[in-house]
């Protein structure tokens, strides 16, 4: 699955850094990428059910990536995202890194640059894009 899949990558990601925290609010998920977790060893990470990043402490992090849900049911739904990357903001560490995986058509990149500074397009398809912005040293 989806969770599965995000949960080895950010284990293997994270196996540099030391530490992995991975949050959803969905149980199904989290249940998920615990099994994941459990299933290749990975003692440095840990699965968290919550809202957004609303139980990490600020300024912990050097690197956040989320796909970030953008609709509810059929409709289009903004307003999680949104706040995925201000929380992105607030728990980076001075010059840590964001990435947002994405559709093509979603306008992210006003909201990035607006917090952040900047953004780029550190990738893009014919569906998808990863937006990557760096945490300025004066926030």
């Amino acid at each position: 699955s989806g969770a599965e899949n995000a949960s080895e990558a950010a284990a293997e990601a994270g196996a540099e850094a030391g530490t992995v925290t991975m949050i959803d609010a969905d149980i199904r998920a989290v249940e998920a990428a615990r099994r994941t977790v459990a299933q290749n060893d990975a003692q440095n990470c840990t699965v968290l059910l919550g809202d957004c990043a609303q139980a990490l402490d600020d300024s912990a992090y050097d690197v956040v990536v989320t796909n970030a849900p953008f609709h509810q049911g059929m409709a289009n739904q903004y307003a999680v995202a949104h706040q995925f990357i201000r929380d992105a903001v607030r728990v980076l560490k001075r010059g840590g890194r964001f990435y947002l995986v994405a559709n093509r058509f979603i306008p992210y990149e006003e909201q990035v640059t607006h917090l952040f500074g900047n953004v780029e397009t550190a990738y893009q398809d014919g569906k998808f894009k990863v937006l990557f912005a760096r945490k300025a040293a004066n926030f």
